[in-house]
């Protein structure tokens, strides 16, 4: 009785869950009017935008009317994606700064781009979707590589998050900061250990600046995604034939995150993903949890 009873609870836990994916995330932006350009400015600013995730959200920023600013290291493929967003949207503004964002003058530097150099720009939003995934043994890594992952995927994200918002706030704008963040900083994940403890820091840090921002005008959303089929992740993964479940194309991912800012601090993006959560975080005992999670995760990466 007490077994059915359980089974029972979790049908109707994932039942809801499913039910809440679709009723919490209404389509409130369109390519059809401007709200999304009205709420969060005229110019965006992409960190990490050559491929994958970052072009999927280059795109999608294009199709809402908002004028791009992609920040990258990699100037071939970036320029590639400037030169595609420009034909493909000849009504929108597409400019290209390559930048480090490990560099350790990053922060004079993107003062200088937003402040001065483009001063006459009405930046409003900030996508930080840049990050440094060291894989395999944490022991057997070198220390330069862990730490170009903490300044990548934490320090740039405190610093372009802390200048854009003081440039929102003082022209009195409004505007919005998305996060791009990972399901195995939900709980840790053994040969990405380092990448997601950074990436629970950027959930967490999302969750406490929303609250803190919310009152001067501007949206904070971590997007917590899942396996997502990347040309990076893609080549770190041995997953046959491409049938796992959890896997999500990087524009379904975009396309819900988008959504769902200003309405939340963070979204699990994907219904499997979401389901997987609810299991791991809240049913199962988190040692259990921990080791379902590095199990599965072993079977998909490639870590050495």
């Amino acid at each position: 009785m007490k077994i059915t009873l359980t089974i029972t609870s979790l049908v109707v836990s994932i039942v809801s869950i499913c039910w809440m994916s679709f009723r919490d995330h209404p389509i409130r932006f369109t390519a059809s009017d401007r709200r999304f350009s009205e709420r969060y400015g005229s110019w965006a600013i992409l960190a990490g935008a050559s491929q994958g995730l970052g072009a999927a959200w280059a795109h999608t920023l294009c199709e809402l009317h908002v004028n791009v600013l992609l920040v990258a290291r990699r100037e071939t493929e970036t320029r590639q994606l400037a030169n595609e967003l420009m034909s493909n949207y000849p009504d929108i503004q597409v400019d290209v700064l390559i930048q480090d964002l490990a560099a350790s003058d990053l922060d004079q530097a993107f003062d200088d781009v937003i402040n001065y150099k483009h001063r006459d720009r009405e930046y409003g939003m900030l996508v930080y979707n840049a990050a440094y995934v060291p894989m395999g043994s944490f022991v057997d890594s070198s220390l330069e590589a862990q730490q170009l992952s903490v300044n990548v995927n934490i320090r740039g994200v405190l610093s372009l998050t802390h200048i854009l918002s003081n440039h929102i706030r003082a022209r009195n704008g409004t505007g919005g900061i998305i996060l791009m963040s990972s399901l195995v900083g939900e709980l840790g994940t053994a040969g990405v250990s380092n990448y997601a403890g950074t990436k629970a820091w950027n959930t967490a840090f999302a969750h406490g600046l929303r609250h803190e921002l919310s009152p001067l005008g501007m949206d904070v959303l971590a997007c917590v995604a899942g396996p997502t089929t990347t040309p990076n992740y893609l080549q770190v993964t041995n997953v046959a034939n491409r049938k796992y479940v959890m896997e999500q194309t990087a524009q379904a991912v975009v396309s819900e995150c988008a959504q769902a800012i200003g309405s939340r601090s963070s979204v699990r993006t994907g219904i499997m993903n979401k389901i997987a959560r609810f299991l791991l975080v809240r049913v199962l005992p988190l040692e259990m949890a921990i080791k379902i999670l590095n199990n599965e995760a072993g079977k998909v990466m490639i870590l050495n």
